[in-house]
């Protein structure tokens, strides 16, 4: 497929039209359409008229070239849009929370791929030493298909004495999902984030829910783990939990995105741009994330060359967590009067200890040197 000029001039003309419509930042967009503009007539965009997917990458480039948004985006979809999105429309009518059936394309898509895999649940497993671990590629879109996995995943984890929620590879997804999870880690309802959206000009207060239908995971340690690449309602999760006392923190500051964005039509029936209409603020901190990520409780960067999910061996940033975790459950286990422990608590006191003493020495060996900095992460929450 290869663009036309005047074809090109519809693409800008309408990202402009939109962002001055829709973008959340006053005084943004006028100058984001401004570099749009110019590099039109510069004729930038004319060198990839016949590579759509790259001058939509170009374009990308453009969009965030004034203040780094990473919501903002173009797409080249092949599968055209015949119709303009209802979901900036929705927000305009004050129907913030729009039903399913008036998403764009593309959320759909997505949607679609997160059930088939796992509904961003890469993995749920109990770890030795009885800590329950989750491995979040993204926070899945659908109220429905979202509160039947993330039950089934605090059912598995509901008898371990800690947990480590890995968001190391997860760009983000629903942030009523974020809200799911954290319901879970709430004993009641909690007002958590506020939300200026620019359509319809008015905030929006999220809470957690008071109720959940599976096991709330109350009054145990909580670990997040981070990376640079931990994106929108991941960092969401990890501000709120971070910033309400629920969690720790632990690996690198994550990407700073922290406006929720919708989809449009971008004058082309094969492109599709996202468009930031909302900011958010944590209202245990006052304060947003664009820009400047969830800075980690404990700073912890991977091993040269490690690639998270490549192997466990060598994963510091979750040894350092675990390590951590493992000794809660030592020590809440030691806790409890000799005469409450079952041979299966004693078992598990063995299994604790065996696992703090194999972490030590494993991180011990991967860093060449003392591990003194760990001490930074409490015990409790």
């Amino acid at each position: 497929m290869t663009i036309s000029g005047a074809e090109l001039e519809s693409i800008v003309t309408a990202l402009s039209e939109k962002l001055n419509r829709y973008y959340v930042l006053d005084g943004i967009a006028p100058k984001i359409a401004s570099v749009l503009t110019d590099n039109l007539h510069r004729g930038v965009y004319a060198q990839h008229v016949d590579n759509p997917a790259q001058l939509a990458e170009v374009f990308t480039t453009d969009l965030r070239s004034v203040n780094g948004d990473k919501h903002l985006a173009l797409r080249f979809q092949s599968t055209p849009l015949t119709e303009e999105p209802d979901v900036a429309k929705e927000f305009e009518e004050e129907q913030v929370d729009g039903d399913e059936s008036k998403w764009p394309p593309m959320m759909h898509a997505m949607a679609e791929m997160m059930k088939l895999c796992g509904g961003g649940f890469f993995s749920v497993r109990r770890l030795e030493g009885n800590v329950g671990y989750f491995d979040l590629h993204s926070l899945i879109l659908g109220k429905l298909t979202a509160e039947r996995m993330i039950r089934a995943a605090f059912e598995l984890v509901q008898y371990t004495n800690a947990l480590i929620i890995d968001l190391r590879r997860c760009i983000g997804g629903a942030g009523e999902s974020a809200l799911l999870i954290e319901s879970y880690l709430f004993e009641k309802k909690t007002d958590v984030t506020e939300i200026f959206w620019k359509p319809p000009n008015k905030k929006m207060i999220e809470s957690t829910l008071d109720s959940v239908d599976g096991p709330k995971y109350l009054n145990k340690p909580v670990y997040i783990l981070t990376s640079s690449s931990t994106f929108s309602a991941a960092e969401a999760l990890c501000v709120v939990l971070q910033a309400f006392g629920r969690a720790k923190v632990i690996g690198e500051t994550t990407s700073g995105g922290g406006h929720p964005c919708t989809f449009v039509r971008a004058g082309h029936d094969h492109f599709q741009a996202s468009i930031s209409i909302g900011k958010t603020i944590c209202l245990a901190s006052g304060k947003g994330w664009e820009g400047v990520g969830c800075i980690p409780d404990v700073q912890v960067s991977p091993l040269p060359g490690f690639v998270p999910g490549s192997s466990t061996e060598q994963d510091l940033v979750l040894d350092t967590a675990y390590l951590a975790a493992a000794r809660d459950t030592l020590s809440a286990l030691q806790l409890e009067p000799d005469a409450d422990k079952s041979r299966g608590r004693r078992q598990l006191q063995v299994e604790a200890a065996t696992t703090i003493s194999k972490l030590e020495a494993r991180i011990q060996l991967s860093k060449g040197q003392s591990h003194t900095h760990l001490e930074a992460v409490t015990t409790t929450n």
